[in-house]
């Protein structure tokens, strides 16, 4: 077994694996956008810089918004601002717009008409509330992408539709589970573009550079300072009036914003202390993000101003795909018999694709292998439904074939290949059989139409890691995403959108049922932050 990387071909079934796809080559290449990588944090990672004089701004631009950061919710702020005849200053730390992602989750728009589908918002916000998110995240947040969702999902449509390497647009509808697999049901919200830079698994850094460009060239007032990260903000008399940035010869750029600044840096998956201090659960998994920039700065800066952090535990995008160190196949949830690094069993296999990640962090490593005989094209069909269980008949020749697949004619020969202890492995196997003979799962409680016996050779099994494709949670804020003092104030001039921002998602792991719900609060945010700071209040 070879530890390269193959990818699963792009299907209407496979596109939006949990809202997180194979990462395309277009995205590998953006991680070169950065500047340099965030250094890890020393010391007190919270501790406030000192104040920037004026006497090192070597330069001082004066406008109304100040965007901090490009990727999906900035760049939306930005061109929704400069829509509103707002003169707009926007501070990148990579060289382009940057962001990743392949599916976008709206309530009802053109392109659910199209497909059929007529949602019910609050319905699908109440079922998130109860059950996923713990009835944590304010439901006011919710209420926008209720009020708002449609709107700003039209808006998109409409964008995608006009560019024909992007659109149409496309809403999937989902197949509704039966009974016996009610926990992996997925809402019909999911949008999805069709055109050629749509295709591939990243679509979302291409719409947001397309979406840059169509703006300049329709004569948006944005001065773009790419490989020019913010590094304070400018607060007088308790107020934000802008933001610092270094341009890319070390100098200090002063953007004075007159309507105010909004923060959309996009999280913090690669600032550890952060991790460590508030979702210390998913330490045991990588950050999947590519490029190292989400390094909480925009979150730090808020901070820095006055604003309050929400309370830990935080809120985490947790995925199977994409993978960071183990090869990308699709089909992680099918409930195949799941081993740890002991070769030991540890859970009910039949789980939701959103929750399988909490017992992997309990192993060593949070790692499991999933466990399979040669039947496998067969007892496929009846594992489980879903958008994210993976065609097998093709997929296990291929990881085969790439040598991707750990194998064996008989257990022990798996066991060695897959570097667990044999003995234990091989009892484990055993003990699985006989309940599967049996048809009564006595030590989990499995369905006995999910209990598939492992005895016909060869022998397979795939290694699977979660990782963390995004934080969720960040600066308290309004339902206007106006950032909060710890007593509850409103700070003027600031706001914050996307993953710089909290209050909308509870609990430590995101709404996986409505793939998608990420990318569409970061441009609702972003699109809603601008309506305010412009002045837009209905």
């Amino acid at each position: 077994m070879s530890n390269s990387s193959n990818p699963v071909s792009i299907t209407r079934r496979t596109l939006l694996a949990g809202g997180a796809a194979v990462a395309s080559a277009a995205a590998l290449m953006s991680a070169a956008a950065f500047a340099e990588e965030a250094p890890a944090p020393a010391g007190d990672y919270k501790a406030a810089p000192a104040p920037i004089e004026d006497s090192e701004v070597a330069e001082t631009v004066e406008v109304d918004v100040v965007v901090v950061g490009l990727g999906n919710a900035g760049t939306v702020a930005a061109v929704t601002a400069a829509e509103m005849g707002a003169k707009v200053l926007a501070f990148q730390k990579a060289d382009t717009p940057y962001t990743f992602g392949t599916g976008v989750a709206w309530p009802n728009t053109t392109a659910l008409e199209a497909s059929g589908v007529h949602n019910e918002p609050w319905e699908i916000v109440n079922t998130i509330q109860r059950d996923l998110n713990q009835n944590h995240g304010k439901t006011c947040m919710w209420r926008n992408w209720v009020n708002y969702g449609e709107e700003v999902g039209n808006w998109w449509c409409a964008f995608m539709d006009a560019d024909p390497e992007l659109g149409p647009s496309f809403g999937m509808a989902s197949t509704p589970p039966d009974d016996d697999n009610l926990f992996n049901f997925s809402y019909s919200a999911t949008h999805v573009g069709w055109g050629s830079l749509a295709m591939p698994g990243q679509p979302f850094y291409f719409i947001v550079n397309a979406m840059m460009k169509k703006a300049l060239e329709d004569g948006a007032d944005i001065d773009a300072r790419y490989n020019t990260p913010a590094v304070q903000l400018k607060v007088e008399d308790g107020k934000v009036v802008g933001a610092y940035g270094k341009a890319p010869d070390g100098s200090i750029i002063l953007a004075l914003a007159s309507k105010g600044v909004i923060l959309c840096t996009g999280g913090y998956s690669h600032n550890q202390a952060m991790r460590d201090e508030y979702m210390p659960i998913w330490n045991k998994m990588p950050s999947s993000q590519i490029g190292g920039g989400e390094d909480g700065d925009g979150i730090l800066m808020g901070y820095w101003a006055g604003g309050r952090i929400e309370d830990a535990p935080h809120c985490a995008a947790v995925h199977y795909d994409p993978p960071v160190d183990v090869p990308n196949y699709f089909g992680a949830v099918v409930p195949w018999l799941r081993v740890n690094l002991n070769g030991e069993r540890f859970s009910n296999e039949d789980m939701s694709y959103a929750y399988m990640p909490f017992q992997d962090v309990l192993q060593p490593e949070g790692v499991h292998f999933q466990v399979f005989d040669n039947n496998y094209a067969e007892d496929s069909l009846h594992m489980g439904q879903g958008s994210l269980f993976g065609d097998w008949a093709t997929m296990v020749p291929t990881a085969l074939e790439a040598g991707d697949l750990y194998t064996g004619e008989t257990l022990e020969e798996l066991a060695q290949d897959m570097g667990v202890p044999v003995d234990v492995f091989v009892a484990t196997v055993e003990r699985y059989n006989e309940m599967c003979a049996a048809g009564y799962d006595k030590d989990f409680g499995k369905q006995a139409s999910r209990l598939k016996p492992i005895v016909k050779p060869p022998f397979y099994a795939f290694k699977r890691h979660a990782s963390v494709l995004c934080t969720m949670s960040g600066l308290e804020v309004t339902e206007n995403y106006e950032v909060l003092t710890p007593e509850g104030k409103v700070i003027p001039g600031l706001w914050a959108a996307g993953n710089d921002s909290g209050c909308m998602f509870g609990g430590t792991q995101y709404p996986l049922n409505m793939p998608g719900i990420s990318i569409g609060r970061a441009m609702l945010s972003g699109r809603v932050a601008a309506w305010r700071v412009c002045g837009r209040v209905d």
